[in-house]
């Protein structure tokens, strides 16, 4: 029960940012720095890298920025996108043209350019007005952007381009087709196409785990480009894990024993009852590398944690034979650099049956990672009101969100 009372308060905080946002969208002017540099940074990657000419298009004033959506940083975490040192900003920009209206959307990680998602609007031309065209065909113009997109790095910022060079070199491999999935080096290539959509994706890989937090990734319509997305230049790793998997067991299986659930009764009382035995309990596992989202207050960390840098993270749900004050089990988090508890608490879910076998002891180190939604499938089909275009965000803060609030860590 208090799992799903996590699951609703994270929601509705979440809702509620998104809501005041909207409630602000013709509100917000052109009135600080911050503000200014988003929209020119938007700006100069729409003429730069996308290689719109922006001498056809006017922007729309007033125009609708969702912007600084943080709160005073608290551990706790109402509004999951906040932690000490991470401010995200959102930017919502509209251009006018002869041919239609462009609208697009922006995210920014601590004033540097993550994502970009582009949509027309009533276009009579079905595409963007560009200063040169570009190559016909996708895996060119991937190259292209890559290019240019080094370019725009370097002059907005000190960051290492040469992670694009390699991302050119995966292009030019000659193993590109239109559904592919391949390593090389640290970089895991993935392609994949579903009708006129084609989505490209440079995601980071070290020791076989592909750390989806990390990543470039483009997508397109009928060529052109809708929704570029890039992570790889926004997140440090700190390293892989120092425990295995068998040690991390132990060290969540001890740490789940110890929690207790509490019952409210009707006259007011609060009984506590300890969890059943768990040495023979079925349970299951995930090892991902995730960003630091925050502490709950009973297991703070003991070293300084970085928003921006992914750090090994293991996720253990234990579970009961049968369901106890409505929980089903327990759910426990294990940094895999300290063996410190990340949280421990009893969790359940409406209509939800455990598996009935346990897991070995013993396996590899699972690469599954759930991935942050950076954008959905974007498209050029128009959205008819401004405020989907706040959608990519709120999944995101979502997404994010049931990592902090909801204990059981299903995740960006």
């Amino acid at each position: 029960m208090e799992a799903m009372k996590s699951i609703f308060r994270c929601l509705v905080a979440a809702l509620v940012i998104a809501l005041l946002a909207v409630t602000t969208l013709n509100a917000v002017t052109l009135a600080d720095s911050t503000t200014s540099n988003n929209l020119d940074q938007t700006t100069s990657f729409l003429s730069n890298v996308v290689g719109l000419d922006m001498t056809k298009y006017s922007l729309i004033t007033p125009f609708y920025q969702p912007r600084n959506i943080t709160v005073p940083p608290n551990v706790t975490l109402s509004n999951p996108a906040n932690v000490a040192g991470l401010n995200v900003d959102a930017g919502g920009y509209n251009f006018n043209s002869d041919t239609g209206t462009l609208d697009t959307m922006s995210i920014f990680y601590n004033g540097q350019l993550s994502s970009v998602n582009l949509y027309l609007i009533n276009s009579s031309s079905g595409s963007y007005i560009y200063a040169i065209a570009p190559p016909t065909d996708v895996i060119n113009q991937a190259n292209d952007l890559l290019t240019r997109y080094a370019a725009f790095i370097t002059q907005n910022s000190a960051i290492d381009t040469s992670f694009l060079t390699s991302m050119k070199d995966v292009l030019s491999s000659g193993n590109i087709q239109s559904s592919a999935n391949f390593t090389t080096g640290n970089i895991n290539f993935q392609s994949s196409q579903t009708g006129n959509r084609t989505r490209l994706q440079w995601i980071y890989t070290e020791d076989s785990i592909v750390m989806n937090w990390k990543r470039v990734e483009m997508d397109f319509n009928n060529n052109d480009l809708t929704s570029f997305y890039d992570s790889w230049s926004l997140y440090k790793v700190s390293g892989l894990s120092v425990i295995s998997a068998q040690e991390a067991t132990t060290i969540a299986r001890n740490a789940a024993q110890n929690v207790t659930i509490s019952i409210g009764n009707a006259n007011g009382t609060v009984e506590t009852l300890k969890v059943p035995d768990l040495s023979n309990a079925s349970y299951d596992v995930q090892f991902n590398m995730l960003p630091y989202r925050g502490d709950d207050p009973n297991f703070p960390s003991k070293i300084a944690r970085d928003p921006l840098t992914l750090y090994p993270y293991w996720q253990f749900h234990f579970y009961f034979n049968q369901s106890v004050a409505g929980d089903d089990g327990v759910q426990v988090g294990v940094w895999g650099d300290t063996s410190e508890i990340i949280y421990a608490s009893g969790y359940g879910y409406l209509g939800y049956n455990p598996p009935t076998t346990s897991l070995p002891e013993s396996f590899p180190n699972p690469t599954t990672e759930i991935l942050p939604q950076s954008s959905p499938n974007a498209t050029s089909a128009v959205p008819e009101f401004p405020i989907l275009a706040i959608v990519p965000l709120l999944i995101g803060i979502l997404s994010i969100g049931v990592i902090i609030k909801n204990r059981s860590r299903k995740i960006d």
